[in-house]
Protein backbone atom coordinates (compact mmCIF):
# COMPACT_ATOMS: atom_id res chain seq x y z
CA UNK A 1 0.00 0.00 0.00
CA UNK A 2 2.34 2.51 0.87
CA UNK A 3 4.63 1.89 -2.09
CA UNK A 4 1.26 3.04 -4.04
CA UNK A 5 0.78 6.07 -1.98
CA UNK A 6 4.58 7.17 -1.59
CA UNK A 7 4.43 10.30 -4.09
CA UNK A 8 1.69 11.29 -2.06
CA UNK A 9 2.75 10.07 1.36
CA UNK A 10 3.68 13.69 2.59
CA UNK A 11 0.64 15.17 1.43
CA UNK A 12 -1.56 12.32 3.23
CA UNK A 13 0.12 13.19 6.71
CA UNK A 14 -0.55 16.97 6.37
CA UNK A 15 -4.42 16.38 4.93
CA UNK A 16 -5.09 14.27 8.10
CA UNK A 17 -4.12 16.44 10.37
CA UNK A 18 -4.65 19.97 8.78
CA UNK A 19 -0.81 20.34 8.92
CA UNK A 20 -0.58 20.00 12.81
CA UNK A 21 1.49 16.92 12.53
CA UNK A 22 4.23 18.46 11.66
CA UNK A 23 4.14 20.86 14.86
CA UNK A 24 3.55 17.35 16.83
CA UNK A 25 6.65 16.23 15.64
CA UNK A 26 8.54 19.11 16.60
CA UNK A 27 7.59 19.51 20.14
CA UNK A 28 8.02 15.54 20.65
CA UNK A 29 11.42 16.44 19.20
CA UNK A 30 11.69 19.25 21.76
CA UNK A 31 10.48 16.98 24.62
CA UNK A 32 12.80 13.88 23.74
CA UNK A 33 15.52 16.52 24.90
CA UNK A 34 18.67 14.46 22.36
CA UNK A 35 22.00 15.99 21.92
CA UNK A 36 24.58 16.83 19.49
CA UNK A 37 26.43 13.29 20.68
CA UNK A 38 23.80 11.29 19.88
CA UNK A 39 23.05 8.88 17.37
CA UNK A 40 19.25 8.04 17.01
CA UNK A 41 17.46 5.40 15.00
CA UNK A 42 14.06 6.58 13.34
CA UNK A 43 12.19 3.59 12.92
CA UNK A 44 9.37 3.64 10.06
CA UNK A 45 10.89 6.75 8.71
CA UNK A 46 8.55 7.22 5.63
CA UNK A 47 9.96 10.10 3.86
CA UNK A 48 12.09 11.65 6.56
CA UNK A 49 9.93 14.52 8.61
CA UNK A 50 10.97 13.10 12.09
CA UNK A 51 14.33 12.57 11.15
CA UNK A 52 14.46 16.28 10.49
CA UNK A 53 12.67 17.63 13.17
CA UNK A 54 14.94 15.21 15.43
CA UNK A 55 18.70 16.08 14.26
CA UNK A 56 17.17 20.26 13.50
CA UNK A 57 16.46 20.23 17.43
CA UNK A 58 19.31 18.51 19.07
CA UNK A 59 21.96 18.43 16.19
CA UNK A 60 22.28 14.15 16.54
CA UNK A 61 23.25 11.84 13.95
CA UNK A 62 19.77 10.34 12.72
CA UNK A 63 20.07 6.69 10.57
CA UNK A 64 16.27 6.27 8.95
CA UNK A 65 15.09 3.08 8.46
CA UNK A 66 11.83 1.97 6.22
CA UNK A 67 10.78 -1.36 5.00
CA UNK A 68 9.22 0.38 1.76
CA UNK A 69 12.14 1.25 -0.88
CA UNK A 70 10.37 4.17 -2.85
CA UNK A 71 10.05 5.36 0.84
CA UNK A 72 13.76 5.13 1.65
CA UNK A 73 14.46 6.82 -1.94
CA UNK A 74 12.51 9.79 -1.22
CA UNK A 75 13.90 10.21 2.02
CA UNK A 76 17.53 10.50 0.68
CA UNK A 77 15.86 13.00 -2.06
CA UNK A 78 14.40 15.40 0.67
CA UNK A 79 17.63 15.14 2.32
CA UNK A 80 19.65 16.12 -0.20
CA UNK A 81 17.22 18.83 -1.75
CA UNK A 82 17.29 20.45 1.74
CA UNK A 83 21.20 20.25 1.79
CA UNK A 84 21.20 18.62 5.58
CA UNK A 85 23.93 16.53 6.75
CA UNK A 86 24.02 13.90 9.40
CA UNK A 87 21.68 11.79 8.16
CA UNK A 88 21.76 8.26 6.47
CA UNK A 89 18.90 5.79 5.24
CA UNK A 90 18.63 1.75 5.65
CA UNK A 91 16.05 -0.34 3.95
CA UNK A 92 14.75 -2.81 6.82
CA UNK A 93 12.32 -4.26 8.46
CA UNK A 94 11.49 -2.34 11.87
CA UNK A 95 10.62 -5.86 13.30
CA UNK A 96 14.52 -7.06 12.79
CA UNK A 97 16.81 -4.56 12.92
CA UNK A 98 19.95 -5.36 11.43
CA UNK A 99 21.90 -3.41 14.11
CA UNK A 100 23.97 -5.00 16.87
CA UNK A 101 22.60 -5.11 20.39
CA UNK A 102 23.15 -1.45 22.50
CA UNK A 103 24.78 0.96 19.98
CA UNK A 104 22.01 3.77 20.01
CA UNK A 105 21.28 6.72 22.15
CA UNK A 106 17.88 7.00 21.38
CA UNK A 107 15.11 5.76 19.04
CA UNK A 108 12.30 7.19 17.32
CA UNK A 109 8.72 5.85 15.95
CA UNK A 110 6.31 8.46 14.62
CA UNK A 111 3.03 7.27 13.26
CA UNK A 112 4.13 3.49 12.31
CA UNK A 113 3.00 1.91 15.42
CA UNK A 114 -0.40 1.06 13.62
CA UNK A 115 1.32 -0.17 10.39
CA UNK A 116 3.50 -3.00 12.40
CA UNK A 117 2.32 -6.64 12.11
CA UNK A 118 3.60 -7.29 15.88
CA UNK A 119 3.88 -4.12 17.85
CA UNK A 120 5.30 -5.88 21.11
CA UNK A 121 8.13 -7.69 18.75
CA UNK A 122 9.11 -4.25 16.98
CA UNK A 123 9.65 -2.50 20.45
CA UNK A 124 11.97 -5.68 21.93
CA UNK A 125 13.84 -4.76 18.77
CA UNK A 126 14.08 -1.11 19.78
CA UNK A 127 14.59 -2.67 23.74
CA UNK A 128 17.80 -4.34 22.07
CA UNK A 129 19.76 -1.57 20.18
CA UNK A 130 19.13 1.23 22.95
CA UNK A 131 22.28 1.53 24.92
CA UNK A 132 21.64 1.19 28.97
CA UNK A 133 20.04 4.87 29.95
CA UNK A 134 18.78 5.03 26.05
CA UNK A 135 15.42 6.59 25.59
CA UNK A 136 12.52 5.66 22.90
CA UNK A 137 9.98 7.97 21.65
CA UNK A 138 7.20 6.96 20.11
CA UNK A 139 4.47 8.99 18.09
CA UNK A 140 1.35 7.75 17.72
CA UNK A 141 -2.55 8.47 17.54
CA UNK A 142 -4.24 6.82 20.26
CA UNK A 143 -7.89 5.24 20.82
CA UNK A 144 -9.49 7.78 23.61
CA UNK A 145 -12.16 6.58 26.38
CA UNK A 146 -13.33 10.45 26.25
CA UNK A 147 -16.54 9.65 24.38
CA UNK A 148 -16.90 13.54 23.06
CA UNK A 149 -13.52 13.32 21.50
CA UNK A 150 -14.23 10.26 20.30
CA UNK A 151 -17.66 11.37 18.51
CA UNK A 152 -15.81 14.27 17.09
CA UNK A 153 -12.86 12.53 15.78
CA UNK A 154 -15.55 10.02 14.21
CA UNK A 155 -17.32 13.22 12.59
CA UNK A 156 -14.00 14.60 11.37
CA UNK A 157 -12.80 11.35 9.87
CA UNK A 158 -15.53 9.50 8.30
CA UNK A 159 -17.38 13.16 7.28
CA UNK A 160 -15.01 15.68 6.26
CA UNK A 161 -11.74 13.91 5.87
CA UNK A 162 -13.77 11.24 3.78
CA UNK A 163 -15.31 13.47 1.55
CA UNK A 164 -11.62 15.09 0.87
CA UNK A 165 -10.25 11.99 0.37
CA UNK A 166 -12.87 11.05 -2.31
CA UNK A 167 -12.27 14.85 -4.12
CA UNK A 168 -8.92 14.54 -4.18
CA UNK A 169 -7.53 11.15 -4.39
CA UNK A 170 -10.12 8.74 -5.65
CA UNK A 171 -7.34 6.55 -6.95
CA UNK A 172 -6.00 5.89 -3.25
CA UNK A 173 -9.04 5.70 -2.05
CA UNK A 174 -8.47 2.25 -0.09
CA UNK A 175 -5.22 3.66 1.28
CA UNK A 176 -6.73 6.50 3.27
CA UNK A 177 -9.64 4.17 4.42
CA UNK A 178 -7.25 2.09 5.75
CA UNK A 179 -5.36 4.87 7.39
CA UNK A 180 -8.66 5.76 9.32
CA UNK A 181 -9.50 2.17 10.58
CA UNK A 182 -6.37 1.80 11.60
CA UNK A 183 -6.59 4.88 14.01
CA UNK A 184 -9.58 4.20 15.12
CA UNK A 185 -8.53 0.00 15.58
CA UNK A 186 -5.61 1.23 17.54
CA UNK A 187 -4.27 0.88 21.43
CA UNK A 188 -5.45 3.23 24.26
CA UNK A 189 -2.77 4.74 26.23
CA UNK A 190 -3.20 2.74 29.17
CA UNK A 191 -2.84 -0.42 26.73
CA UNK A 192 0.53 1.06 25.19
CA UNK A 193 1.90 1.58 28.69
CA UNK A 194 1.37 -1.68 29.73
CA UNK A 195 2.96 -3.00 26.34
CA UNK A 196 6.05 -0.77 26.77
CA UNK A 197 6.34 -2.35 30.58
CA UNK A 198 6.26 -6.24 29.27
CA UNK A 199 8.67 -5.36 27.26
CA UNK A 200 11.55 -4.09 29.81
CA UNK A 201 10.95 -0.10 29.44
CA UNK A 202 11.43 1.96 32.41
CA UNK A 203 10.24 5.40 33.82
CA UNK A 204 7.59 5.55 31.68
CA UNK A 205 5.88 8.39 30.81
CA UNK A 206 3.64 10.31 28.18
CA UNK A 207 2.97 13.97 26.55
CA UNK A 208 -0.50 14.23 24.80
CA UNK A 209 -1.64 16.64 21.74
CA UNK A 210 -4.94 17.09 19.61
CA UNK A 211 -7.12 16.55 23.11
CA UNK A 212 -5.29 13.05 23.56
CA UNK A 213 -5.75 11.76 20.67
CA UNK A 214 -2.07 11.68 19.99
CA UNK A 215 0.49 10.88 22.53
CA UNK A 216 4.52 10.78 22.72
CA UNK A 217 4.88 7.83 24.80
CA UNK A 218 8.59 8.24 26.45
CA UNK A 219 10.76 5.29 27.80
CA UNK A 220 14.09 4.14 28.92
CA UNK A 221 16.70 1.38 29.20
Amino acid sequence: MFRQVHRRYDFFNHLFSLGNDIRWRRKSSTLLEFDSRDLILDVGAGTGDFSIAISRQSGAKVIALDLVPEMVERYRVKIDKKGLKNFSATLADGETLPFTDEVFDGVVAGFVGRNLLNLKQALLEIHRVLKIGGKVGFLEFCRTRNLLVKTLNWLYFRTIISQMGNLLLPRDLRAYTYLIDSIEGFYSIKELRKIFTDVGFLDIHYHQFNMGTVTLIVGKK
